[in-house]
């Protein structure tokens, strides 16, 4: 299945692990980027930040990664069911 080609929206969540200690920067960049649409900080060591990000297609959430490595390195998940 295709969402782009239905009309549909993609989810992700993206772990970012800092590369240094801006994290001012990265605050500014989430709030200009409206497919961004939640942040949490987290601790415990599986990185800094969880991003929920809907976008329209996976171009759209390439492009987004490569912006946020000037930040972090990152793990990208795909939502494939939204249970609840």
């Amino acid at each position: 299945m295709n969402p782009q080609k239905q009309g549909g929206v993609i989810s992700a969540n993206i772990t970012l692990f800092m590369k240094g200690n801006d994290h001012y920067r990265l605050k500014q960049f989430v709030y200009e980027r409206a497919e961004i649409l939640e942040v949490q900080r987290v601790s415990g060591g599986e990185g800094c930040y969880i991003l929920r990000v809907e976008t329209e297609s996976h171009d759209k959430i390439n492009a987004l990664c490569d912006d946020l490595l000037s930040f972090a390195n990152y793990k990208l998940s795909i939502v494939t069911d939204r249970i609840k």
